[in-house]
């Protein structure tokens, strides 16, 4: 018998861009988030991409705004 998906929170924050330091609005379906990092798929065109980790301490000071709760 398989288990439910968990209901995930999807957030937004400014992130820089590896490439060119820029800032960029993130969306990202957290799988976890502690004093250092948040962790989840970035979701890009309506699609999730791979998983990726942000550090905290590049977020600037808007800091991480929940979007909302999703199950899928």
């Amino acid at each position: 018998m398989s288990q439910p998906n968990p209901v995930l929170p999807i957030v937004s924050f400014e992130y820089p861009d590896s490439q060119s330091g820029i800032l960029k609005t993130r969306l990202v379906k957290v799988i976890e988030m502690d004093s250092r990092y948040v962790q989840g798929f970035e979701i890009q065109n309506s699609k999730e991409t791979k998983f990726k980790k942000f550090s905290l301490n590049r977020i600037p000071k808007n800091g991480v705004a929940l979007v909302r709760f999703s199950d899928k």
